[in-house]
């Protein structure tokens, strides 16, 4: 049996921002993404993007690890604590590689790291897998949603049928009293 993703789940635009003070990286991470079906916006430095992240929901979020302002960690720890139950796939991008820096970045709440320069294939990859995340929590957020619903439904009914056997309970204490 072959499973499909519902068409609606093929059809969301994959919206990225981009985070570097660099003109030149953004237009090369832009143009590799573009090509690639995403949306693509871009941020010059982390005001910008945190602004941004304020009037509009992304699904990625790539940032450079050295900019002006903010490092890429800070810029991932401002932006996770304003997260409102959506979830974000977060790549930092670095120089850095050694496993203090990555594990830094990772405690900071980043979700994945590229080296410079950007191979467009690992990208794509990266990407995939961190848009698999984003749709994976979507749809526990649904469900979720779906169950709390249910459950208050459920509530409400025990209510109803709390309510209805305290004043059967109370019918039949006067009907009780009266027949002494």
């Amino acid at each position: 049996m072959i499973l499909e993703q519902p068409e609606n789940a093929r059809n969301v635009a994959k919206r990225v921002l981009v985070a570097d003070d660099s003109a030149l990286q953004r237009r090369i991470l832009s143009k590799i993404l573009e090509a690639r079906g995403y949306h693509v916006t871009q941020a010059t430095d982390r005001a910008e993007a945190l602004n941004m992240c304020h009037s509009a929901q992304f699904d990625v979020i790539i940032s450079d690890w050295m900019m002006p302002q903010l490092t890429g960690p800070e810029f991932c720890q401002k932006f996770r604590a304003m997260e409102d139950g959506t979830y974000t796939y977060f790549v930092l991008l670095t120089t850095k590689g050694d496993a203090a820096d990555i594990a830094f970045g990772l405690e900071a709440g980043a979700d994945d790291f590229l080296t410079k320069p950007v191979d467009g294939s690992e990208l794509q990859a990266r990407l995939g897998a961190g848009h698999r995340i984003v749709e994976m929590q979507r749809e526990l957020f649904i469900r979720n949603a779906e169950i709390a619903g249910a459950l208050g439904e459920i509530q409400r009914l025990y209510d109803i049928l709390d309510r209805d056997l305290q004043q059967a309970k109370r019918f039949k204490c006067r009907c009780c009293q009266s027949q002494m």
